[in-house]
């Protein structure tokens, strides 16, 4: 019987956008479980969790494909319940789908953050030096600079990756000027393929979350 694995968005699922380089880093296929934060809530009840004033703000995707903001400390419940429903389904290891950070959360089953995981990765890559970043929206620049700055040198563009390329090519562009060693994109809604047009524009490494959490994936099922 193939491994159960449970993949929780802060949006609505399924996430057929991330899956693909989910699964490129985990390298075989697997019985896939997904659950979403806001799986069944209509217009108005997500409107109602859109952020506040000084709320940590977070990006997801309705199972349309529309953006939507969201803050983190109303989202939480729901994301809690939508773990919940992973859990009962007997996955062997749940996948939080956002580079976002989310303090508290303590399923019964294995978690996978892709916050505490990208960092150790880029720690192990450049121990320092000049980091550039891509989060996607302007406002969230401020606290993505406060959290990558603690060990190196930082620059910081915002490019949605549920929007159009353009957007990604656009801020790897303005990244060239500050001349960076290594670039994270920090978000799960970005691509493989943004991951290569980032790296073409910059010539250096570049980490897009969506593989390396397959690949870590693969190491806890021992794949």
């Amino acid at each position: 019987m193939a491994e159960r694995v449970g993949l929780v968005t802060i949006g609505q699922s399924p996430r057929d956008d991330i899956v693909p380089g989910f699964l490129v880093g985990l390298g075989r296929p697997v019985e896939l479980v997904q659950s979403g934060a806001l799986d069944g809530l209509n217009a108005g009840q997500v409107a109602a969790l859109a952020p506040r004033p000084g709320e940590y703000v977070l990006v997801t995707r309705m199972n349309d494909g529309r953006p939507v903001t969201v803050g983190r400390e109303r989202l939480l419940p729901f994301l809690e319940a939508a773990i919940g429903r992973l859990e009962q389904s007997r996955v062997g290891l749940i996948v939080l789908l956002c580079t976002g950070t989310f303090p508290g959360l303590r399923p019964a089953a294995p978690l996978l953050e892709p916050d505490r995981l990208v960092m150790s990765v880029v720690q192990g890559l450049l121990a320092t030096g000049r980091l550039g970043v891509v989060t996607p929206l302007p406002e969230q620049i401020p606290p993505t600079r406060e959290r990558w700055s603690v060990h190196w040198t930082v620059s910081v563009e915002a490019a949605l990756p549920y929007g159009e390329a353009a957007q990604i090519d656009e801020a790897a562009g303005k990244l060239r000027a500050f001349q960076p060693d290594l670039v994270i994109l920090d978000c799960l809604g970005f691509t493989p393929g943004d991951g290569r047009r980032t790296r073409e524009i910059l010539k250096v490494p570049v980490i897009v979350p969506q593989t390396i959490i397959g690949r870590v994936a693969a190491e806890v099922l021992g794949m």
